[in-house]
């Protein structure tokens, strides 16, 4: 058993699919609107026009592209995963993970079909613990972004108000 930590791994789903049949998906998802807010645009350029999603020519217009993209890229990865790969597919909300870990935990014991105490230690621990820039989105203004992306971020599970 093996894994990694790569947040662009959603875009060769198909692929990691095909070459891994058994293999098992996490699929952690941040907080789409802290995400708009990123000053890191790297994903945003590297694969936004490949998901549809322009990349802006000003830094002023960037948290709409950013939401654009992560709305692109969650949909697509949630489609991708439940139709690859089934019941082998979980997607977890990164501020599930980071507030209420244990349950989160044992869904993924569960899941992955391991001892819950191989989940514990130090790692564990650096992995549950909150981003300085979880919730970020609260405190600036939300109307910059079209309805349709807030009704996106909210139906893809996470408060938006």
């Amino acid at each position: 058993r093996w894994g990694f930590k790569e947040p662009n791994s959603h875009l060769f789903l198909p692929a990691l699919a095909a070459q891994f049949p058994a293999m098992r998906y996490i699929y952690v998802l941040r907080h789409g609107l802290d995400m708009a807010f990123s000053d890191n645009l790297q994903q945003l350029r590297r694969w936004g026009p490949a998901l549809g999603v322009a990349v802006p020519s000003s830094d002023e217009h960037a948290p709409v592209a950013q939401l654009a993209f992560w709305v692109a890229a969650a949909e697509r990865a949630q489609q991708l995963g439940e139709e690859l790969l089934g019941e082998r597919f979980c997607c977890v909300r990164y501020d599930e993970l980071t507030e209420t870990p244990e349950p989160v935990l044992d869904e993924f014991a569960d899941f992955l079909d391991v001892p819950r105490a191989r989940l514990a230690g130090p790692e564990v621990e650096a992995v549950t613990r909150p981003s300085a820039s979880s919730g970020r989105w609260r405190r600036r203004d939300m109307g910059r972004f079209p309805r349709h992306l807030i009704e996106a971020v909210e139906r893809l599970g996470f408060c938006v108000a």
